[in-house]
């Protein structure tokens, strides 16, 4: 079964000086259950009540407005990991944010142009950007390569 979402975004995206809000879907494709269950380091999270944990793997397709200098339109494929918790709430799995292989949210992707159909490869994620090559040279968390500085990365 196939759950399409739409919806429009609330953030202006800034590239540079550029900002321009966007509007997209996202078209989840599986949502897996993790046959066994992880609860942090120590297992903190034991008694906390976890029912189910998995992932969800989707598409995305966001739009920005086409009357923005710059603009056009990002797709690629995305997940997402999940835990339910003890009252059935559905909630980002974040219970191992603090150790350094934590990454969530990732999406990986192009950004195609609308003028000039010039694509660019337009990878992001929450504490880890997927597939970024020597950009991030953090061991413990996110650290951007002293080389892009000249390109905004600080």
């Amino acid at each position: 079964m196939l759950l399409k979402i739409l919806f429009i975004i609330a953030i202006l995206l800034k590239v540079v000086d550029n900002k321009c809000n966007f509007s997209g879907t996202l078209i989840i494709r599986q949502i897996r259950e993790y046959k066994s269950l992880h609860f942090g380091v120590d297992e903190n999270y034991k008694d906390k009540g976890i029912k189910s944990q998995g992932i969800l793997i989707g598409e995305y397709k966001f739009k920005e407005n086409n009357k923005n200098r710059y603009s056009g339109e990002f797709s690629g494929i995305m997940s997402l990991n999940w835990y339910v918790n003890k009252i059935g709430e559905l909630l980002v799995d974040d219970i191992e944010n603090y150790s350094d292989n934590y990454r969530n949210n990732q999406y990986v992707g192009i950004w195609t142009e609308y003028e000039t159909n010039i694509i660019k490869t337009c990878n992001w994620g929450e504490y880890r950007i997927p597939f970024s090559g020597d950009l991030d040279i953090g061991t413990g968390e996110f650290t951007p390569n002293p080389k892009y500085k000249d390109k905004g990365w600080k």
